[in-house]
């Protein structure tokens, strides 16, 4: 037998086990920069986070990349997705943590905060936030959950930005649809809450956030043959919304909403109206519930269609006897 042959099979169980093992020393360094948010540990040891993380991410897309080209069916696969994320997250916390040991700095500190004089004459600091693109969010039901939990992590969660300036950072954040539904409200202590309110309970709704992946995954172009990247553009996007589908449902919910807004495109406007009215914000549509909803409209329209029957034979009925009761009469 020619061990040759197992060559790509034992290196394909390697570089799996590597990046698994690199993923999980990134869950260990979650779990320590979350205990050191408790009990704060000094600049010095936040960078070396930092750089030990920069090394993880530089060694797990080699080992990745390496995997991928034995194996295509881990390009996009959810190991690497997470492992994405995580980095992120963790970026995300120690920066921040960086960001408070130097506000933290005692007064004889060469540091300085940059100081701001306020109309009112009191001298409060200024702190700017980490160096991290904000997204911008535009109102669509698929991006808030990312957003408002990037937002919240960066800016809504740092002690040493006040309201107002969490404010300006919440507006410069928004555009179309979203910022329309808050671009009424003055820049102020006060709305800051007020406006994340508004803008949590326009669009953290579950049952449209959940039809709106699903319409994603449904509406997507045919590949053209032969077409890598396009191939990959809808492996990637088809990996990103199941996995936001799955974080909020079963599978089976996820087959019945599928179900569900393919049947929808059919129905009525009347009863697409009354669908919607009857449906709760935050609960995912069922085909068991759908076929329901059809059952009793069916039911209540075909009432109304045979009352409406019956006042017009009365109608012609009517008609009919006059000429006979005038007759008589």
């Amino acid at each position: 037998m020619d061990e040759s042959n197992d060559v790509p099979e034992n290196r394909v169980s390697f570089y799996k086990l590597k990046a698994l093992s690199i993923y999980n020393k990134a869950v260990s360094l979650r779990e320590t920069i979350l205990n050191d948010e408790n009990n704060p540990i000094s600049e010095d040891a936040l960078s070396v986070h930092l750089k030990f993380l920069e090394k993880m991410s530089d060694s797990f897309n080699v080992t990745h990349s390496n995997l991928e080209e034995l194996d295509v069916s881990e390009i996009g696969s959810d190991l690497s997705n997470n492992f994405e994320d995580l980095a992120m997250e963790i970026e995300v916390r120690i920066r921040s943590a960086l960001r408070r040991t130097t506000q933290n700095m005692p007064h004889h500190s060469t540091i300085r905060p940059e100081l701001n004089v306020t109309a009112s004459g009191n001298v409060r600091s200024r702190y700017h936030i980490p160096d991290i693109k904000l997204p911008t969010f535009r109102g669509g039901y698929t991006e808030w959950a990312d957003f408002y939990s990037m937002f919240s992590t960066v800016i809504d969660q740092e002690p040493f930005l006040s309201k107002i300036e969490k404010f300006q950072h919440l507006r410069s954040c928004l555009d179309g649809p979203a910022l329309e539904a808050v671009r009424s409200l003055e820049v102020s202590e006060s709305n800051y809450d007020i406006a994340l309110d508004i803008l949590n309970n326009r669009f953290n709704n579950k049952r449209l956030i959940f039809q709106a992946h699903v319409a994603e995954i449904l509406r997507h172009e045919k590949v053209e043959d032969g077409s890598t990247t396009k191939l990959r553009t809808l492996s990637d996007k088809l990996h990103s919304h199941m996995r936001a589908l799955r974080s909020m449902g079963t599978m089976e919910e996820i087959a019945g909403c599928i179900i569900v807004h393919s049947t929808y495109k059919y129905l009525d406007s009347d009863t697409r109206t009354k669908w919607e009215e009857l449906s709760p914000p935050n609960v995912i549509p069922t085909w068991d519930h759908f076929s329901a909803f059809l059952e009793r409209r069916c039911q209540a329209m075909e009432t109304m269609d045979q009352a409406m029957l019956i006042q017009i034979h009365s109608s012609q009925l009517h008609s009919l006897w006059k000429p006979f009761a005038i007759f008589a009469s």
